[in-house]
């Protein structure tokens, strides 16, 4: 995702998610090798709990945009498009 999406993303969870803290996120840009993401990644130190996941789940959709949970890690990325391999006979 671009810079300022990911930004504004943020400004969203932040407003809807009252327990999650703005100092405990990272904007990475997505290496140029990465299978998964276009742009930069938003990762946010923390361990979400069932509400907290539907409203991020909600704003993901509306963005069609991704999430990894990781170890006491959330990654939400914008996904490459998918793509076909295929092979003519």
């Amino acid at each position: 995702m671009k810079r300022n999406e990911a930004v504004t993303f943020l400004r969203e969870i932040t407003k809807n998610c009252n327990q999650m803290s703005p100092e405990a996120v990272t904007l990475i840009d997505s290496p140029v090798n990465d299978p998964l993401s276009i742009g930069y990644q938003v990762h946010i130190k923390t361990i979400l709990d069932n509400e907290t996941k539907g409203q991020i789940q909600n704003l993901l959709q509306e963005r069609s945009l991704a999430f990894i949970e990781e170890a006491n890690k959330v990654i939400i990325y914008k996904p490459k498009p998918a793509t076909e391999n295929i092979t003519v006979l």
